[in-house]
């Protein structure tokens, strides 16, 4: 009896853990999107542009801010060409994979990352891939 209680005790807690790790939304998996004050659409690039190139594949989330549903301008965002989310982001507690657009010369979306967004009720969190060159980053602004 006592092993068998034990037995349940153990799992119950390493299912508890491991959903708490796995939970996009817990403190514990998600970073904070680093440069956050630059990333905002109404910043124009300065003289050291922002980079995603080397940015670590995983849950990101912005503070209580998100990244724009509309385009930004090219070389705002503090990089020359910024990713925008190209879709709505999803409801309460909802999930939702979308394209992450690329403006450039040409258009609003020269190139897509397909990201995955999670409402946190309060806050989104993104799961984001690094970029393809640098002077491309993540923009995100005040919802």
């Amino acid at each position: 009896m006592e092993v068998f209680f034990l037995f349940h005790f153990f799992l119950f807690f390493t299912i508890v853990i491991k959903s708490n790790q796995e939970d996009p939304c817990s403190d514990k998996v998600y970073k904070e999107i680093p440069d956050l004050a630059r990333r905002k659409p109404s910043y124009f690039m300065d003289s050291a542009p922002l980079c995603d190139y080397d940015l670590t594949y995983g849950w990101y989330r912005g503070e209580y801010s998100q990244m724009p549903t509309s385009p930004p301008s090219l070389a705002n965002c503090g990089t020359l060409y910024p990713f925008w989310l190209n879709g709505k982001h999803p409801p309460v507690n909802g999930m939702s994979t979308l394209d992450a657009c690329k403006v450039g010369f040409a258009s609003d979306c020269v190139d897509k990352i397909e990201i995955e967004v999670k409402n946190c009720n309060t806050y989104m969190v993104y799961k984001l891939h690094p970029v393809d060159s640098c002077n491309s980053a993540y923009c995100f602004g005040k919802f």
